[in-house]
């Protein structure tokens, strides 16, 4: 006789990509904001602080692209398709983004 297990059912959830689009805008949007970030500050240390005016609009267009990507990655972890760690990875690496930025903001204040 077999017996079935009683208790809760699995679930199962099936997507076609493995990474729902949301996530993937999340992650290039952090992604380039990171490499825009550390890119004007590494900039910055070679020229020894004599940066142009361009270099402040990339740092603003550098946070507005992290903000974005929070906002994208906060609806993919909403949405059912994709996986997990993709979506906490993307939000994480927004966090990390505006986080260098609030640091750098505060660092140039001094």
């Amino acid at each position: 006789m077999i017996r079935i297990p009683k208790g809760r059912k699995k679930k199962y959830s099936f997507a076609d990509d493995l990474m729902a689009s949301d996530t993937r805008i999340s992650l290039i949007f952090g992604g380039l904001s990171i490499l825009i970030t550390i890119g004007t500050v590494i900039a910055g240390t070679i020229r020894g602080g004599d940066l142009p005016d361009r270099a402040g609009i990339l740092l603003l267009i550098s946070a507005v692209m992290a903000f974005t990507g929070l906002c994208f990655g906060g609806i993919a972890y909403r949405s059912v398709e994709g996986d997990n760690n993709a979506k906490r990875f993307s939000v994480i690496l927004s966090l990390i983004a505006i986080a260098l930025l609030v640091i750098l903001y505060f660092m140039g204040r001094q």
